[in-house]
């Protein structure tokens, strides 16, 4: 059977992305479009971009910290899985999420002092960045409109505060921002967030926040009244883990809390030497901590979607949540982040595909075909059907709903049976999900 090169990458993009390893495994042909930078320019444009969390882990049979994807499964189970084409990182180095990047900077020997590197997480490959202008420890770092802002401790001399600014678009350091001796406190930074077009730090004692367009440092007395860690930001909202009673809001400047939450109900005990994190993407929150005194490890991860209703009050439902088995070996997580990966606009363009090269499609076996069409949710088979008469034909056959049936991914159809005034009769009716939910 062949289909064109456009609808086969079409119905790719649309298949969940944890059933890419399991199609990986069908063929070198399959394996070669599941992992070509052209199914993700068409996910980024069908907007079926999905999260994908990363944990570093320190092994103590290497003694390296390395990073490892908790990966989803296709039957909802979730497992952790070490990136083996990914070097091990410094332990203290700072790690900012950007699209489908993770920039690393800093670190804590002279083999790191100048340490700058970006991640591409739809391949797992490194690209050494230009080095950091100043040599830099116990580094900090997160991204206001397309500039990390990196802080931290001048590596000859623990008493200076350096601030750098990387631009993600130029992938060049602002040289003419550079400050080299900030005045603030006199612990490392242990903490920042970007919020509201500002960056707040927090140095295990006092907070502080830096505004870019006045180039100023200020005390923030409201925001140190309370040890926050490890924490992100939605809609300006700042978010850290204490069974989600700290929220603050940077423009009314107040303290709140999550309604709605009963984390010590779904995990009575957890581990207090492993690091509770809560990261934000897509407007939601992911959490992950470990249970205490659980042999083997499982490592609690969770989505929580948040609602905000008039009057400020803050609602949150936990979407999912999952026990991921962990491996003796590794005795700590010591960072977690969430990236979406998708292609910027600007890599969007018509010479995204390899010139001068053989197509990546020639024809797919029938089989191939339909256990590809069988993995995509029932939800985007009217808008497939639409794109020619042969995988309309596809879509509505009974090979289609056999396969399904064989793979176990089945889905429930609600049906309601209502009175048309109009007509004077009872008709049946489906509630049909859209592609967008």
């Amino acid at each position: 059977m062949s289909l064109p090169e456009d609808v086969i990458f079409d119905i790719l993009a649309r298949v969940p992305r944890c059933e890419y390893p399991t199609l990986s495994l069908v063929s070198k042909q399959l394996r070669s479009l599941v992992t070509s930078p052209e199914i993700y320019v068409r996910r980024s444009l069908l907007r079926v971009t999905e999260p994908c969390f990363y944990a570093l882990f320190y092994d103590s049979r290497s003694r390296n910290c390395r990073w490892h994807i908790i990966h989803r499964k296709a039957n909802g189970n979730r497992c952790l899985v070490l990136i083996q084409s990914l070097p091990a990182m410094n332990n203290v180095a700072s790690f900012v999420a950007v699209d489908s990047r993770i920039y690393v900077f800093g670190g804590s020997d002279d083999h790191t002092k100048y340490y700058a590197l970006s991640i591409d997480c739809r391949f797992h490959t490194v690209e050494h960045l230009p080095k950091m202008p100043v040599p830099m420890s116990n580094t900090i770092a997160d991204i206001i409109d397309g500039r990390i802002y990196v802080i931290g401790d001048h590596y000859y001399d623990k008493s200076k505060k350096v601030m750098l600014v990387f631009n993600t678009e130029t992938q060049l350091w602002e040289l003419g921002t550079i400050k080299p001796n900030i005045e603030f406190g006199y612990s490392p930074p242990s903490s920042c967030v970007a919020m509201a077009d500002k960056m707040y730090i927090n140095d295990y004692h006092k907070s502080y926040v830096y505004e870019p367009k006045k180039s100023k440092w200020e005390k923030e007395e409201m925001l140190s009244s309370n040890k926050w860690r490890n924490a992100c930001v939605v809609d300006n909202i700042l978010y850290y883990y204490d069974y989600f009673r700290g929220t603050y809001d940077s423009k009314q400047r107040y303290w709140g809390a999550v309604k709605g939450l009963d984390l010590e109900e779904l995990v009575p005990k957890r581990n207090p030497h492993w690091i509770d994190t809560v990261r934000s993407y897509s407007g939601k929150l992911a959490l992950i901590f470990t249970y205490e005194g659980r042999t083997p490890y499982y490592l609690w991860s969770a989505e929580i979607s948040l609602e905000r209703r008039q009057g400020g009050e803050i609602l949150g439902k936990v979407e999912w949540c999952d026990e991921v088995p962990v491996a003796d070996n590794l005795l700590q997580v010591l960072r977690f982040l969430a990236v979406m990966k998708k292609i910027r606009v600007m890599e969007m363009t018509s010479n995204v595909r390899r010139k001068n090269k053989q197509s990546l499609i020639t024809s797919l076996p029938e089989d191939v075909i339909f256990d590809i069409l069988a993995r995509v949710p029932r939800c985007e088979y009217p808008t497939l059907s639409l794109v020619s008469k042969q995988l309309r034909s596809l879509v509505t056959s009974p090979e289609i709903y056999v396969r399904r049936s064989l793979l176990g991914v089945t889905e429930p159809c609600f049906y309601v049976l209502l009175y048309d005034s109009q007509s004077g009769d009872n008709r049946w009716y489906i509630i049909h999900p859209k592609a967008n939910g």
